[in-house]
């Protein structure tokens, strides 16, 4: 295999080069987390709204994508002025190839979030709408020296590795990873006494924090919305983080505690990387010497699509089929492919301006498909939890009400027919929903929610006619004898009862009682249809809060 194919086009992405950004190599580790905005003070590094929404991605989605990705979640970044003079980050760290042994740079943009469901007049409780993503950009600057450049391997070993917010506990990964990113900053910012940045290596006794640190720390800085600073998670989470990854312990009563926040379930975060490439895909068939033009063949590609490390051998037939059917190859003229799954969406190409919608425009596609996967597993988890408490569920009536109420607002903002009227835009997403799993999840989670309504609907109709039962069973003896009580009780001469009937009896005819007969009769019957309806009401009043 010729190395010198499968080079990386590398540089900085944000740079403009004829009136274009720059069409390099990038991967983005995105990490999804719970946020619980508090409105604190905090120091100089913060994260500032950025408008992100040009009129060129929302004319490229429809109204309701628009809608929920630029109106209703909130897009900030660190500064890019702050971020250049303070970070480690912003002028390169130096890796070391596990590879070949040459040693290579990787650069961070100032990282990014996006919080869906923003909402500053409703920050109080905690929202199971409410899922935030910390977006990490890793890029490679381009270098002269051509045998120290990035190969395509190298990526490959950065998105395997890069991607773990937790140790997989198996200890050939702590070694890799060590290896690789054992000179990684823990947090681009904070230095110790002398000046120095702590590194993964300084971790190497407590390897979840080696793991977490990266992802924590950035998560740790506030942001600042229309002149409030916010606390997104609670001080101290990083620490508390850790211990809970290292024994999982929860604590249910505790709504501070770091369960609360990490609700992915997994140790990685998502990728979405591109590869450019000198020939775009082609470069493979040249550095394999292969006329073979389809990528499921491909190892590399594989590899790639699946978040492989590139010495994991060659792919399996199952591997390949895999692949096959997450490829979407409409530009493979022109030397793309692009590909999707749940934890990664990756693409080969040429150095070309057509980059620049993966990076962008797909991505806030692929973003808001991972916030509708990530929210039905919250679901899930929620449900569980509840039903954790034990039996009988009709005792959680009220905390079912609530998520069913906030499940029908989910599919009402996010469950809309149409994201793009683009025809490589629907093909794209098609695929990569299809591989999300949303449609499987999504009815399940429904099922589950409608199952548990009916089950606590039919629980109260039966609690309601029993009380109706009751009400019979006791209501109409007490009320015949209260009936014969009050007659005994009457004076029927003051009424003009007897007298009338005297006369009815004697054949002089029928004549009316006295008002005051009438106004005994209304008043009784009103005052027992009035109290049968304020028993009714105050039975179904404590079996709703029940």
């Amino acid at each position: 295999m010729d190395k010198g194919h499968l080079r990386l086009i590398c540089g900085d992405p944000e740079e403009v080069r004829d009136y274009v950004k720059n069409p390099v190599s990038f991967t983005r580790f995105v990490f999804p987390f719970a946020y619980r905005p508090q409105n604190k003070g905090g120091g100089p590094l913060f994260y500032k709204e950025v408008h992100i929404a040009t009129t060129r991605k929302r004319k490229y989605f429809t109204r309701e994508t628009g809608n929920a990705l630029y109106d209703r979640a909130k897009w900030l970044q660190v500064p890019t002025e702050i971020w250049e003079k303070e970070s480690l980050w912003a002028t390169g760290v130096t890796l070391k190839s596990l590879q070949s042994g040459n040693e290579f740079q990787v650069a961070m943009s100032p990282p990014m979030l996006v919080l869906f469901e923003w909402d500053k007049e409703k920050h109080e409780g905690a929202d199971i709408l409410k899922t935030g993503f910390l977006v990490v950009e890793l890029w490679f600057p381009d270098k002269a020296d051509k045998e120290n450049s990035v190969s395509f391997d190298d990526l490959l070993d950065v998105n395997e590795l890069f991607r773990c917010f937790d140790y997989p506990e198996y200890e050939s990964h702590w070694e890799r990873f060590y290896d690789l990113l054992g000179t990684v900053p823990t947090t681009p910012f904070s230095k110790d006494v002398h000046g120095r940045y702590e590194r993964i290596c300084d971790l190497k006794s407590d390897i979840h924090a080696a793991y977490f640190k990266r992802w924590g720390n950035l998560l740790s800085i506030p942001v600042k919305v229309d002149g409030d600073i916010y606390r997104l998670i609670p001080e101290g989470f990083t620490d508390r983080a850790v211990e809970y990854l290292t024994d999982l312990k929860g604590d249910e009563d505790d709504p501070e505690h770091p369960e609360r926040y990490l609700i992915y379930n997994d140790y990685r975060a998502y990728v979405w990387s591109a590869a450019v490439l000198k020939d775009g895909c082609k470069s493979l068939g040249c550095a394999f010497y292969t006329s073979q033009t389809r990528p499921h063949e491909y190892g590399h590609w594989v590899k790639f699509l699946n978040v492989d490390a590139p010495h994991s051998g060659s792919p399996t037939e199952f591997e390949k089929e895999w692949a096959k059917d997450r490829t979407y190859r409409r530009w493979e003229h022109l030397g793309t492919w692009y590909g999707f799954n749940y934890h990664a969406g990756v693409a080969v190409m040429k150095p070309s301006e057509f980059l620049s919608h993966f990076r962008e425009i797909y991505f806030d596609m692929a973003l808001q498909l991972l916030y509708l996967r990530v929210t039905l597993f919250r679901f899930s988890n929620k449900l569980a939890e509840i039903a954790a408490k034990g039996p009988p569920l009709e005792r959680h009536r009220k905390d079912f009400k609530r998520i069913r109420g906030h499940f029908s607002m989910f599919t009402i903002r996010y469950q809309y027919p149409l994201l793009s009227n683009q025809q490589q835009c629907i093909e794209m997403y098609e695929i990569a929903r299809r591989h999300f799993d949303i449609e499987d999840f999504y009815k399940e989670v429904k099922s589950e929610i409608d199952g548990t309504h009916e089950y606590l609907e039919m629980v109260q109709s039966t609690k309601l006619s029993n009380d109706a039962n009751i009400l019979a069973e006791w209501g109409i003896p007490l009320a015949v004898a209260a009936v014969v009580t009050g007659l005994f009780g009457m004076n029927w001469k003051d009424l003009g009862f007897i007298e009338c009937f005297c006369k009815f009896l004697s054949g002089k005819g029928l004549c009316m009682p006295d008002c005051n007969f009438w106004i005994l009769t209304i008043t009784t019957l009103v005052t027992g249809i009035v109290s049968f309806i304020l028993i009714r009401w105050s039975l179904k009043r404590k079996h709703d809060k029940e």
